[in-house]
């Protein structure tokens, strides 16, 4: 097996920000609604 150290690591966060700004952009709104 190869070792993708550097490049694994940089998909891997890349992945969670994405994950992360997808769940928010639908999250954020609907809590903005209920406490405003």
């Amino acid at each position: 097996m190869t070792k993708y150290s550097g490049l694994e690591k940089i998909l891997f966060a890349a992945h969670i920000v994405a994950i992360i700004a997808s769940i928010a952009v639908v999250f954020i709104p609907d809590m903005l609604l209920f406490v405003g």
